[in-house]
């Protein structure tokens, strides 16, 4: 099984953000800084497993984007039964 580590504190802004989310989920065809694209690579993993380290922290930064990334995490999960997403 396929496992992705992720930590909220790396969201500091919308662009760091989405500069992480690149380097984690690049070889999964996430390239684009953009919410949609997020989508569409999430809901195209194999069986996985996501952690999402300080997600409180992701929450609260970006500007309020983390939210919007935490809502699209949600949302491909229901897409893709296969991921399971662990937050802490």
């Amino acid at each position: 099984m396929l496992y992705i580590l992720l930590d909220g504190r790396r969201f500091a802004s919308k662009e760091t953000g989405h500069r992480y989310l690149c380097q984690k989920l690049g070889p999964f065809r996430y390239h684009s800084p953009n919410l949609d694209a997020l989508h569409d690579a999430l809901t195209s993993l194999p069986p996985c497993r996501i952690r999402l380290r300080h997600a409180a922290t992701l929450r609260k930064s970006a500007d309020g984007y983390g939210s919007r990334i935490l809502q699209v995490l949600a949302d491909s999960v229901l897409e893709n039964p296969g991921i399971d997403l662990l937050l802490s």
